[in-house]
């Protein structure tokens, strides 16, 4: 029978036929049963230069105003929804049956409309933003490897590859790419052609300088690389803003 209780977490951003699979969700639902829906939130990507988290497989980014006109469409209202920082921050929600949305989603509209979410402009800003970054990444580890300094990357994922492809960075500026996952190990990062290497070549090859590609698990990562860290070593993070880091 019908479902009370229905997660798509994460899902939406993959839909190819929003309104389709909405529709399906619909069907699916109890009466009075419930969907519990995350997704990346737009407001997040934007204010904190979330460009690399834009790839193929993203097809759609939601705001609090775009998710509400998807759910009223097809009958369904939005009883809960909360920010959280998950994903670099990302919109939680609770969808029922019905046509009368919950207070939160009110307050969430009208930060949204204060802050200009849904307004091309600033979509436009966010580009001249992610262009001007990107060049100052870019323009910085060029000066490092001209000084002699050797530079690593750490962090073999999708925005990872994205962020290097957006910046034209490559072999020719980072020695190879890190990561612990054992199955990425011995391959190489599309692209850029650089090799993915386990962490622990960090301080055998005596890397001054890591680029931190999977910068939302920033404080996870630099605790793991205590001993790379008292050897001198200091990472690049370069979003939302660059800035290096030299202790935990």
């Amino acid at each position: 029978g019908p479902a009370r209780l229905i997660f798509a977490n994460n899902v939406l951003a993959h839909v190819r036929d929003l309104n389709g699979f909405t529709r399906g969700l619909k069907t699916l639902l109890h009466p009075e049963g419930c969907l519990r829906v995350e997704v990346p939130y737009a407001h997040c990507m934007v204010s904190d230069l979330e460009f690399d988290t834009i790839y193929h497989q993203h097809l759609c980014y939601f705001s609090v105003a775009t998710l509400k006109r998807l759910f009223d469409r097809h009958g369904l209202s939005i009883h809960r929804i909360q920010q959280i920082p998950i994903h670099g921050g990302s919109l939680r929600l609770t969808v029922t049956h019905g046509s009368e949305d919950g207070e939160s989603v009110k307050h969430m509209l009208d930060f949204e409309e204060r802050r200009g979410v849904n307004l091309l402009e600033t979509y436009r800003s966010f580009a001249a933003r992610a262009k001007g970054l990107v060049g100052k990444l870019k323009s910085h580890l060029v000066s490092l490897k001209q000084e002699g300094y050797k530079v690593a990357a750490y962090g073999a994922a999708a925005k990872g590859t994205t962020l290097l492809h957006f910046a034209d960075i490559d072999h020719s500026v980072l020695e190879y790419v890190v990561d612990r996952n054992p199955f990425k190990q011995g391959r190489y990062l599309d692209g850029p052609a650089l090799e993915i290497l386990p962490p622990g070549r960090l301080v055998e090859d005596q890397i001054d300088f890591v680029l931190l590609l999977a910068w939302n698990h920033a404080d996870e990562i630099i605790a793991q690389q205590k001993e790379y860290l008292e050897s001198g070593g200091r990472f690049i993070i370069p979003i939302p803003e660059l800035r290096t880091r030299s202790s935990i």
